[in-house]
Parts: structure tokens; C-alpha cells; sequence
């Protein structure tokens, strides 16, 4: 089950890599979710991810317990919409992943970043992560983490820089 686990992220981690490379405004998502058992959970995850304003695609992997979303790139990416769908069905979101590139701007002593091209905007939890507090005002970076939600905003927990791809 584990093999099965690895293979799925890894998997997920070379498509997300793979649409980046053939387009900077294609946004994916990982999610991983509990609950899902069977085929007919998967449909029905995807169809009510697919009902999320500004999901253009999805896919699901039911016995794994992960989904990839493909995020329209005109859209403004908001997690509560993620959780707001799932608050309604019988599955748990546990783990918004992303990998999201943009600017990083400095206001009233908060850290956020603002994606690109769709000015999505993340409230960066770990600033005073040794690498994090390195950042400077302006800066364009490519960050992967986790994202939450709290009181309706976005807020990103910082796990690696990458390479930026414009």
C-alpha cells in the first residue's frame, strides 16, 4: 500500500512538474482526502470538485486517497472552496498541496505572496524560516507547500524554493 502511495505522488509530483514546464499559468493541486474507498467515491469526488468555480480539471486516485486539480488560470485560487466542497460530502480534505509561483510583497509587517497570472494571494505562515526571512520585497519565487484556510484566506506553509520558471 505504501509502493502504491509513493508511486501516486511521485506520480502527481512529475505531472505537476511536466504542465509547468508546457505552461507557467496551468496551477495544480494536490489534495489528499479520506474516505474514498472505491471507484463510485472517486466519481463522485470528481464531479463535486469539478462544481468548484475555477477547477478546470480533476483527477482521483480512490484507493490512494489523492487528487490532482487542474486550477483555471484566470481564476483566483481560494481554499476555501476546496474545503467549503467538501464540508457538504461524506470525504475529508486533509492536505491542500501546491507548488505556486509569484511575487513576494511586504505589507504592515506581513510576508504574503501574490501568484501569477491570477494575483491569488498567500499569507506566508513560516516566515521566520531561516531560508524564508531571506526573501525581499519584490521578489519572484517558486515555492511548494501546504495551504490552509483560515477565516477565509490563504494561508502557506513554505516546504521547499524551487527554481523559479520564468
Amino acid at each position: 500500500m505504501v509502493y502504491f502511495l509513493k508511486t501516486a505522488y511521485l506520480l502527481c509530483l512529475v505531472t505537476t512538474i511536466f504542465c509547468q514546464l508546457l505552461s507557467a499559468d496551468i496551477v495544480e493541486i494536490r489534495l489528499q482526502i479520506d474516505n474514498m474507498v472505491c471507484p463510485f467515491c472517486g466519481r463522485s469526488c470528481i464531479d463535486d470538485l469539478k462544481r468548484i468555480p475555477g477547477v478546470e480539471d480533476a483527477k482521483v486516485w480512490p484507493g490512494d486517497g489523492l487528487a490532482v486539480v487542474v486550477w483555471k488560470p484566470d481564476h483566483v485560487f481560494q481554499s476555501v472552496k476546496l474545503y467549503r466542497s467538501f464540508a457538504d460530502s461524506h470525504f475529508l480534505l486533509k492536505i491542500i498541496d501546491i507548488d505556486v509561483e509569484g511575487i513576494i510583497e511586504m505589507k504592515k509587517g506581513a510576508m504574503t505572496l501574490r501568484s501569477e497570472p491570477d494575483n491569488s494571494i498567500f499569507y506566508i505562515d513560516n516566515r521566520e524560516d531561516r531560508r524564508v526571512s531571506k526573501f525581499e520585497d519584490g521578489q519572484l519565487v517558486h515555492i511548494q507547500g501546504q495551504v490552509y484556510n483560515q477565516s477565509g484566506f490563504n494561508f502557506l506553509v513554505i516546504k521547499d524554493i524551487l527554481p523559479t520558471i520564468k
